[in-house]
């Protein structure tokens, strides 16, 4: 044992390559198999990775992130957020602070430094307070509060503030719209993707089974079995289904193309999709629980119905304008000179501070045409709004209704359409052994082909059709977002909402 391992360093002493088989094979007797396995490592296997198939699920989770529609919506709700806040700043109380420096020539130069407070309150309180102080002779405090006592008191201020939360809500209701919509738009640009492939898969199957007929008839024509005239008409057919075949495939690109864009992604990117179509009977919810859902999630309606109360909120505002206007009025006035003895960080007041008055202000409106026009106005358009609400809704309980008897006769199409799949098969079959012992002709074969490739296509095409109109079904009810499990975050506190 020593001395096999003396050999092996004297062969590496003296540079000599010994191959691993060598090696192994002289270290066989010596090294125990457990020493052996420690020492040797295994050699480097080559791992196949089977490429990741992009789901429904994953390409809208890709236009989330970078749809640019998207991200316009997202922009859309920073404005939205700073209105809001604006509307709770009306309320708020108001400072202000101004100042400047006059230059006289032959004169000492002034200053004047103004800072002052608004505050107006939702029952229409208007308070205001102003000091002024010139660094030089005097200073001047200015108080004012007025109250309305008819126009313009109680609820009817805080129509603004009520109309911005409306709005509010209006615009989660349109960033919402637009996320379902862009997903909507990507599930129909994903299975159309799906369709074409699969429409092409028909076309080149039906290629290939040409193809093979085309040759069998060359041999039967060779061999005396068959008039040239089939075989011409076979290879018309056969021509025809590849050009058939090159339209398909382009339009599988130029609908690829679509899905990209929709995306968000570069127009190079190479993306391989589940091809399958992931059909499945949708298990619809009854009429009444439909139009229930659509009633309370449909974003249009919805809308519709929350910018009826801002039409409401107009008359009042509109009736509040023709009220007499009664007002309270307070102010006060505190005038303060520097003494004439002067004395550091002290004050003497030489002026007098005068007496706070209260007034009362009324306003009579006689004939007052333009706010009675206003009111008019107001009134034909809330009795507008709520008719048109009310054909609205009805249109959406008939959409409902007539989506759900869609689905289901597209369903029962469905069915019938792929017994009648595999009918023709079998007519195809039965047709060809015909044929084969001179009871067809070709011509038969190639009609019976045509339809069977027909149906084939236009069966992918009713199953996709039937899977968008669930979509949009879902759109309808206002709940694609729910079922494609996408949670949105209305945070006004948040950039972006």
């Amino acid at each position: 044992m020593h001395n096999r391992y003396s050999l092996v360093k004297l062969f590496c002493g003296l540079g000599i390559l010994i191959a691993p088989a060598a090696i192994a094979n002289t270290l066989t007797t010596v090294i125990p198999a457990s020493e052996r396995d420690l020492n040797q490592l295994p050699p480097p296997q080559i791992t196949v990775r089977t490429p990741k198939l992009l789901t429904l699920s994953d390409a809208i989770i890709l236009a989330l992130r970078n749809n640019p529609s998207v991200h316009s919506s997202r922009f859309q709700r920073i404005s939205d957020k700073y209105a809001l806040e604006l509307a709770d700043y009306q309320y708020e109380p108001q400072f202000t602070f101004s100042t400047n420096v006059t230059f006289t020539q032959g004169a000492r130069t002034g200053y004047n430094v103004s800072p002052g407070m608004t505050w107006n309150t939702r029952y229409g309180t208007a308070l205001s307070v102003t000091h002024v102080n010139t660094f030089d002779n005097t200073q001047e405090d200015q108080f004012s509060i007025t109250q309305p006592l008819l126009r313009g008191f109680g609820s009817v201020n805080e129509i603004p503030w009520l109309n911005a939360q409306d709005n509010e809500v209006i615009a989660q209701i349109s960033f919402k719209n637009s996320i379902m919509s862009m997903v909507t738009e990507v599930i129909n640009n994903y299975r159309q993707v799906v369709q074409d492939y699969n429409n092409l898969t028909v076309q080149e199957k039906a290629l290939a089974r040409e193809q093979q007929t085309e040759k069998q008839y060359q041999l039967r024509v060779k061999a005396g079995k068959m008039a040239p005239s089939e075989l011409l008409q076979e290879q018309a057919t056969l021509a025809n289904t590849r050009l058939s075949t090159v339209r398909q495939k382009n339009a599988a690109e130029q609908d690829y193309q679509t899905l990209l864009e929709t995306l968000g992604l570069s127009p190079n990117s190479k993306l391989k999709l589940d091809t399958k179509i992931n059909f499945h009977a949708y298990q619809a919810p009854g009429k009444n629980k439909a139009v229930t859902i659509a009633l309370n999630n449909n974003p249009q309606f919805v809308t519709q119905k929350i910018q009826l109360n801002a039409t409401r909120r107009a008359v009042e505002s509109a009736k509040d304008q023709l009220r007499w206007k009664l007002d309270l009025v307070g102010s006060a006035d505190f005038n303060t000179s520097k003494g004439s003895i002067p004395v550091i960080n002290s004050f003497q007041d030489l002026s007098t501070t005068t007496e706070p008055t209260a007034s009362v202000q009324l306003e009579i409106p006689i004939r007052d045409l333009t706010n009675k026009a206003q009111l008019i106005d107001a009134k034909i358009a809330l009795v507008q709004a709520q008719d048109a609400l009310e054909q609205s809704r009805r249109s959406l309980i008939r959409q409902v209704v007539n989506s759900l008897s869609d689905l289901k006769s597209q369903l029962d199409q469905l069915t019938i359409a792929e017994h009648g799949v595999e009918l023709q098969q079998k007519n195809l079959a039965s047709e060809q052994i015909k044929q084969k012992y001179g009871q067809s002709t070709a011509l038969n074969v190639n009609i019976i082909q045509d339809n069977l490739l027909q149906q084939e296509i236009d069966y992918v095409n009713s199953q996709i059709s039937y899977l968008n109109s669930v979509t949009s079904f879902e759109n309808l009810l206002g709940i694609t977002l729910d079922e494609w499990k996408v949670k949105l975050i209305y945070c006004s506190s948040c950039s972006g909402g």
